[in-house]
């Protein structure tokens, strides 16, 4: 009986298998028609002063009755005209944007300058700026290195300038920072006029020509592209220009001057020495954090 089944069984398996391999294929799907192509974007149509003369700004009926939401403050009638006779032009429009996108980058750089000196409760030539670029450099492995600027002395000449105005005021104010380490350093322990003298000598050389190696493309700032070295120096917030300049000549200020008297003891021990003011100590802390 066992024999049987399995030869019915083994009989029906062979039967459905030649069934199948007899079975037709199934016909191909049509192919997708194709697509049709797309149409052409339309050409740009240009601005004209026809196009610009178009736009209405608020009445004064408008603005007598408030701007609360911000929305006719702003608008076509606070773009100044050059011409009286033409009107306001597509000219008028791009060069008031390119104003406001410079004056905006003043605003900025004025703000952190003063509040850089507002931290502090002769300059020369930094580059970075036209009037400024005016390298004296040396050529080194087929490289130039820039060492120092020729232009921008006393800002005298083309650098009477209102871009340079405003590096002049930002540099001015971290060159009071670096300045004001040392004058940290030797408080009460130097005469007037020898903090005149330094602070003409680091204002006048040291910050700026080590300020011109980094930030104004001097021999630091284009190692990147001279060499293929990242980006170059990188100085973001000062920490060399400002910081590590006005710490080595403060450091060196102090090796001539020597510790302050009452420092040490006759045996070399160091004496506490408290601060002056406690006010002020956490008044320049707030204001630093």
């Amino acid at each position: 009986m066992r024999r049987i089944l399995i030869a019915f069984a083994a009989t029906w398996l062979l039967a459905a298998g030649l069934a199948r391999a007899q079975a037709p294929a199934p016909a191909p799907e049509p192919a997708a028609p194709p697509a049709a192509p797309a149409a052409a974007a339309p050409a740009p149509v240009p601005i004209t002063d026809a196009d610009i003369k178009s736009v209405s700004g608020p009445s004064a009926d408008d603005k007598v009755k408030g701007d609360p939401a911000g929305t006719i403050t702003g608008t076509v009638n606070d773009i100044p005209v050059g011409d009286a006779k033409k009107g306001l032009t597509v000219a008028d429009v791009v060069n008031t944007v390119g104003q406001n996108v410079i004056a905006s980058n003043f605003i900025w750089t004025l703000v952190t300058g003063f509040l850089v000196m507002f931290m502090q409760a002769p300059n020369t030539n930094l580059g970075g700026l036209a009037p400024l670029n005016h390298e004296v450099a040396i050529s080194l492995f087929g490289k130039n290195w820039g060492l120092f600027g020729t232009q921008g002395m006393m800002l005298a000449g083309a650098t009477y300038d209102v871009g340079v105005m405003v590096m002049f005021l930002f540099q001015m104010v971290f060159m009071d920072t670096a300045l004001t380490i040392v004058t940290g350093t030797a408080a009460e322990r130097w005469r007037y006029s020898a903090f005149i003298i330094s602070s003409f000598f680091m204002g006048a050389f040291t910050y700026p020509i080590y300020g011109n190696w980094a930030w104004g493309g001097g021999w630091l700032a284009t190692l990147g592209a001279s060499y293929g070295l990242g980006h170059g120096y990188c100085d973001f917030a000062g920490s060399g220009v400002v910081h590590a300049v006005g710490g080595v000549t403060a450091l060196a200020m102090a090796i001539l001057i020597g510790p302050r008297i009452g420092k040490y003891t006759r045996e070399g021990k160091p004496n506490a020495i408290p601060g002056h003011d406690i006010v002020l100590v956490l008044l320049g802390c707030f204001i630093l954090a």
